[in-house]
């Protein structure tokens, strides 16, 4: 095995050490697919063919592990919480650039106080319908009238659904 492939599988199992709690009835098995991991490393020529025949034969076993295992809360220096905020930007907004970021965040905040004033307003404009016809004395054959028409709209939906074309 190459000193390579050698340390890629030890940083894949470094996670467990850094970041997990691993339970004594989890650690055999998490044994068992270092060990895996280390066979399949002596019988491929770099990290791509390793990568590929790990993720064939150890991806659902090694990913197992995790949901087995209880994360650890690890402090993050001033340099990580930094990459870490700039990781998320990128990831909300889709681009590296500061400009670009500030220029998306400050639409998503006009598109949401927007969104949240219209359906303010709708909602806003049913109460006052709905009190309108409480006090014609039409609500309930609205209601009834809507209901009917929502039914019929199902039904033929299901009769489309069983004569219906079938692919």
């Amino acid at each position: 095995m190459t000193d390579e492939i050698r340390a890629y599988i030890d940083t894949k199992f470094k996670v467990f050490d850094d970041y997990f709690d691993v339970p004594e009835h989890v650690e055999p098995d998490l044994n068992e697919v270092r060990a895996r991991a280390y066979a399949i490393g002596e019988n491929c020529a770099d990290e791509m063919e390793f990568e590929t025949r790990f993720a064939s034969e150890l991806a659902n076993d090694y990913n197992g592990l995790f949901a087995r295992c209880t994360p650890r809360s690890v402090p993050m220096t001033k340099a990580q919480k930094k990459e870490s905020a700039k990781l998320a930007g990128e990831l909300a907004y889709g681009t590296k650039s500061k400009g670009k970021m500030a220029i998306r965040a400050a639409a998503d905040i006009v598109k949401e106080a927007a969104d949240t004033a219209r359906v303010e307003a709708e909602g806003e404009l049913i109460a006052r319908r709905r009190e309108e016809m409480i006090e014609r004395g039409i609500f309930d054959d609205y209601t009834r009238a809507h209901n009917a028409a929502d039914d019929a709209v199902r039904g033929v939906k299901a009769l489309k659904g069983l004569f219906g074309r079938k692919k």
